[in-house]
């Protein structure tokens, strides 16, 4: 047995199980759990850990999962290391007592980060967009192979093509393998493929969405549409009952059809009588059954060979000749103009059938030229190449089925643009043929766009992501809600902390969601370590460990004495540890002082100041606010942290003098011991902490010496937290240096 791109060739017919079972999943997952060891060990943002394990770790068995089926339990396994190691920087292997609160969910962990992600590498629809690229691949070249016997196969197709060609054609003789395979890819569950790797490839197809199709009245006219496949035609779907058929085929082929109909005798005679009678039930006939039962002869391939069809009947009629020769193929014709033998055409049971009667064999004929439509019949024919022509048609009719560029969400960037996308139609077109318009040019690779637009795996990817993305979008309208209820709540005497209100206004909800997108754009470009960013992008996405990710709740009340209340459910307790975390609790509060020091008097520090990182004034540069709000967010995680360890250190401290002051040879030991000094209150020494790092954290961008452009001529030395100076260069007469300094206070009373 042989084995390319996931097609076995052999003799012998095996299952799909074992032919599945030639790939060692279970090394491939060991060396995908070695790598991600390593990774763990790294001190890596989750980034960075998931451009790592993109590149280290799933790279490793991509080409075996493109080319055959991952098993659903190599499948959850790898999901739960690649998630474990993102989220959590955890190894595969690691115990349980290691093991960390989940932050963000699983499927939100994909997509850009400029975009809300965190950079995963979404594999499996990664894979799939493979799929739906080897698919568009096999449809360009099925489209160039003939359909006639005379006609050759181009030398160029590669052999995998030509057997997914014969392995169509057994499974639909009549319709074109193109169709056929088109028609398995745009309706899933319609075509039965009895092949794993083109049922893979269609699927991979259908998972981009639904396309568009072009109107029939839209498509492009010429004399290519007298050889348009007839059958297995998605713009015509001949085989159908009529109410099945797209909607602007109906009205055309009514039209047609009443207007053939006023062309017949007179029905007050017998004979126009009796012609109206079998118009009338071959009509019917035909469009409440469709026209299967006429495919099965070569000669209604396409328009061209059925008007000649339908040539040879009259002919037959009138000048009684035998019915089997009316209707030989053109190439037998030609065969026997030449004088070369003829040998009986092979009829089939359904042929057989049909010939007896050539009275409706040429009615059935006559009805389907009738319906197609007119356009495409009456254009004149100008002896162009046959095969030329026929696979002009077709591209055509694929090309013109797939999806609007302006249409799909998250477009790479060098697409994004109307030039953008003309650059890339320039880049495919070919030389075109002396008879073909330059409007309809065959291009090298498949178009399934109307601009139209390569189908690439990157694009193809974006094109699964839309629920990711709608995902990613609840989450942040989550976030931006939980701000503003903080910034309109009414405070308690007691401790400060939020009671119920009513839901924010939604157009201005919708309005801060519009700002936020732009904005996590320029933030990800911010010349920084990520280790600054990754606390916000984990707030905008409910994903901060043991300060509401995941929906988790702690136990327990916080060191600073507040509890949420236990009446709430464990999603609502676990926003509200949230809003503790980084707005209420006395790190956040330390940390929002000294951030409100700085700020002009009037002006009144909000939670969507800090949470979407919009400035609070005018006065305030955005992008300096930016590195101080981000700086302020992780300052405020790292001081929950801080806070816990000491609270218990402090309680296991507690123990230990438990177990001292009830005896024992440990205590006896250490009664010779100084006693323990008093220790700060955990609180209170991470609102210490807080601020000292909230300071080394501004500190931390001003070191790196990196003026933005945007900031010369805006930023003056005096701004609030970080300023821009600016001298005449000493090296460069006429020209001025700019250096970045930090310019932020600190209340005396915060300081330690």
């Amino acid at each position: 047995a042989a084995k390319t791109l996931g097609v076995f060739f052999s003799e012998q017919h095996s299952t799909g199980e074992a032919r599945e079972a030639s790939v060692d999943w279970d090394a491939l997952l060991k060396a995908v759990s070695n790598s991600y060891d390593k990774l763990s060990r790294l001190p890596m943002s989750m980034f960075g850990r998931a451009l790592a394990a993109a590149g280290y770790g799933i790279s490793k068995l991509l080409y075996h999962a493109e080319f055959a089926v991952m098993p659903e339990p190599a499948l959850q396994q790898l999901t739960r290391m690649t998630v474990k190691l993102v989220d959590r920087g955890l190894a595969p292997a690691a115990s349980i007592e290691s093991c960390r609160l989940p932050g963000i969910r699983s499927e939100l962990l994909s997509g850009p980060p400029s975009a809300g992600g965190v950079g995963m590498l979404p594999w499996q629809q990664h894979i799939t967009a493979r799929h739906a690229v080897w698919a568009g691949r096999l449809l360009e070249w099925l489209a160039r192979m003939p359909f006639t016997r005379k006609a050759k196969t181009p030398t160029s197709c590669p052999l995998w093509t030509l057997a997914a060609a014969e392995i169509l054609k057994g499974h639909s003789p009549y319709v074109h393998p193109a169709l056929t395979f088109m028609s398995a890819c745009l309706e899933p569950g319609a075509q039965h493929i009895r092949s794993q790797p083109l049922q893979r490839l269609a699927a991979g197809m259908a998972a981009l969405g639904s396309p568009h199709r072009t109107n029939l009245l839209d498509f492009p006219v010429g004399p290519w549409c007298r050889f348009m496949p007839l059958w297995g035609n998605p713009l015509l779907r001949l085989e159908a009952p009529l109410l099945q058929r797209p909607p602007e085929y109906q009205q055309l082929v009514l039209s047609q059809a009443q207007a053939h109909k006023a062309g017949l005798p007179d029905p007050s005679t017998d004979d126009g009588k009796y012609a109206h009678q079998e118009w009338d039930w071959q009509m019917d006939s035909r469009h409440e059954g469709g026209w299967g039962r006429i495919r099965c002869f070569p000669q209604t391939a396409n328009i061209q060979h059925l008007q000649w069809l339908v040539t040879r009947l009259d002919r037959a009629k009138d000048a009684g000749r035998p019915l089997q020769q009316a209707v030989r193929s053109p190439e037998e014709e030609q065969a026997i103009r030449e004088g070369r033998a003829v040998q009986p055409p092979p009829w089939n049971y359904e042929q057989r059938q049909l010939i007896y009667d050539c009275t409706t064999l040429r009615l059935m004929a006559k009805s389907l030229l009738e319906c197609v439509p007119r356009t495409w019949r009456d254009t004149p024919w100008q002896g162009q190449p046959e095969a030329a022509m026929a696979t002009h048609a077709l591209t055509l009719l694929v090309r013109s089925i797939g999806w609007d560029a302006a249409s799909v969400a998250a477009l790479p960037k060098g697409l994004r643009t109307a030039q953008g996308r003309a650059a890339a139609t320039a880049a495919c077109s070919s030389k075109p043929e002396a008879w073909v318009p330059a409007a309809f040019q065959l291009q090298p690779r498949l178009q399934l766009f109307s601009e139209p637009l390569p189908l690439t795996i990157r694009l193809a990817t974006r094109m699964q992501q839309g629920p990711w993305r709608t995902a990613v979008q609840d989450m942040h309208v989550r976030c931006i809600k939980a701000a503003m209820q903080l910034d309109t709540a009414r405070r308690d005497d007691g401790d400060g902390e939020q009671q119920q209100q009513a839901a924010p206004p939604q157009q201005e909800v919708q309005q801060l969601l519009q700002q936020l997108r732009p904005r996590l754009k320029s933030v990800w470009k911010i010349h920084w370590s990520n280790t600054f960013k990754e606390t916000w992008w984990r707030l905008l996405l409910e994903g901060v460990q043991a300060a509401g990710g995941h929906g988790i709740a702690v136990n327990g009340p916080c060191p600073c004495g507040w509890a949420a209340p236990a009446n709430l459910d464990a999603p609502t307790r676990a926003a509200a540890q949230r809003d503790h975390v980084f707005w209420h609790c006395a790190p956040a509060a330390a940390v929002r002082r000294a951030l409100a020091h700085n700020l002009p008097p009037e002006v009144q520090l909000q939670a969507k100041h800090l949470w979407l990182l919009q400035p609070p004034c005018e006065a305030v540069h955005p992008e300096v606010w930016v590195v101080v709000g981000l700086a302020a967010l992780t300052v405020m995680a790292s001081a929950r942290k801080h806070m816990w360890a000491l609270h218990m250190r402090r309680q296991e401290e507690g123990e230990d003098d438990g177990q001292r002051q009830g005896g024992g040879r440990r205590a006896r030991h250490n009664r010779n011991q100084a006693p323990a000094q008093p220790t700060v209150a955990p609180h209170i020494a991470a609102t210490r902490r807080a601020v000292a790092r909230l300071v080394d954290g501004v500190r931390d961008f001003v070191d790196l010496g990196q003026v933005p452009p945007a900031w010369v001529g805006v930023v003056q030395e005096n701004h609030a937290f970080i300023g821009v100076r600016s001298r005449p260069s000493p090296t460069n007469p006429g020209t001025d240096m700019h250096e970045i300094v930090y310019t932020m206070s600190i209340p005396d009373d915060l300081i330690a």
